[in-house]
């Protein structure tokens, strides 16, 4: 059984590595097989197709940063404190699983509507606002489509200057930056 989860998590960190550098399109089945020095049948057995391995990958990812980030709501203390732990969280998460979900978002716009690449964007983005809206809830009395959306953007903001500027950001200016801009902590 032990060489079973080694072969998939093989599988899975070499596919991770390839989509990441040459993108999903330009990487085959075959690539992965032989750098992870498996028969490709032993690919199948894991994995019926390259999307589904994808669709692993993303939501491995999103697994591990939905349930970081609702730990993080259930932090006690002020308000301030407890998005300057959301602001902390998702700059470690940026830096861990920022290149699962870039592969998935790179390709999303390769993809013809209707295809399951693209809804697994779809997909992303749902379960991200949808993880910030119970983020809310937990930290502010009623908050709005526009709370959640501001967030979100705010969110979005913090995992791209990490990821691609490499960006050193203060989490208690974005804290207050945040609260400032939640019209629900204002009520």
């Amino acid at each position: 059984m032990k060489d079973k989860i080694s072969k998939k998590e093989k599988i899975v960190s070499v596919g991770e590595q390839l989509f990441l550098k040459n993108g999903f399109s330009n990487t085959s089945i075959e690539v992965i097989t032989k750098i992870s020095k498996i028969s490709k049948g032993n690919f199948y057995t894991y994995f019926k197709s390259k999307e589904e391995l994808l669709e692993e990958i993303v939501q491995r990812a999103l697994s591990t940063i939905f349930t970081e980030l609702g730990k993080g709501s259930q932090k006690e203390g002020s308000m301030v404190k407890v998005i300057e732990n959301y602001v902390n969280l998702n700059i470690s998460l940026a830096n861990k699983y920022s290149p699962a979900i870039i592969i998935s978002l790179r390709e999303a716009g390769l993809f013809k509507e209707g295809s399951k690449e693209k809804f697994l964007s779809e997909k992303i983005f749902s379960e991200i606002k949808n993880t910030i809206g119970y983020f809310l809830k937990e930290i502010i009395n009623k908050p709005t489509e526009e709370d959640i959306s501001f967030l979100w953007g705010i969110t979005l903001s913090i995992w791209i200057e990490v990821f691609f500027e490499n960006t050193n950001i203060s989490p208690e200016k974005m804290a207050k930056l945040i609260i400032s801009g939640l019209e629900g902590a204002k009520k």
